[in-house]
């Protein structure tokens, strides 16, 4: 069914992002920082997955999943384009719905594919490459920014890695396994902005 997006995309009281910067030293931190923010996020939260190819966005999808209680191996849905999370009975945690728009071009076809069903108040609904479809989301959202910092420490995407940095890294499918990564948290409107603030409270407090 296809929807207009511009009725999702309403103008908030305040429009001025909030962001939140992490690092991460492997694979393994990038999952334990998602199961932290995942813990913390509610049905109706959007969380958009921003970086390049081999970032880790599936990476840190996983770790928000197993924090929000949902069963089952979690993998890029990218020829899929949507996979379905349950939690365990009993838990009263959220549906997660885990979208790939990479083979998505634009709002329109996003909508005729049927997003809006995944834009549901009762779920939690992660977006990789969020980009292909940039206008089709609501303005209240979570943007998570994952940039890949190198063995030199200067902080790129993969167009910035050299040969020599290609050669000193594993390559596991498009996950560059070794490199540390940045993660910026940034909250767009009043309800991602509260549970911006409530990341940053769990996360000092480790």
């Amino acid at each position: 069914m296809y929807t207009d997006p511009a009725r999702h995309r309403q103008p908030t009281a305040r429009s001025v992002r909030e962001c939140l910067t992490c690092e991460s030293a492997s694979a393994e931190a990038t999952i334990g920082l998602g199961e932290q923010i995942g813990r913390l996020l509610q049905p109706g939260d959007i969380v958009l997955l921003k970086g390049p190819l081999g970032a880790g966005k599936t990476t840190f999808a996983q770790g928000l999943v197993r924090g929000l209680g949902a069963l089952g191996p979690v993998t890029s849905p990218s020829f899929t384009l949507a996979n379905e999370y349950r939690p365990a009975p009993g838990t009263g945690r959220p549906v997660v719905y885990h979208l790939d728009l990479y083979r998505i071009s634009g709002a329109d076809e996003a909508w005729q594919f049927g997003l809006e069903e995944y834009l549901d108040e009762r779920a939690v609904c992660l977006v990789e490459w969020p980009e292909r479809a940039a206008d089709a989301f609501p303005l209240d959202h979570l943007d998570v920014i994952i940039q890949i910092a190198s063995l030199t420490g200067d902080l790129g995407d993969l167009g910035d890695l050299n040969e020599s940095d290609l050669v000193r890294n594993r390559i596991v499918g498009d996950e560059i396994v070794g490199n540390r990564r940045r993660l910026t948290l940034c909250a767009h409107g009043a309800r991602s902005r509260d549970r911006l603030g409530a990341i940053r409270q769990a996360l000092a407090m480790k």
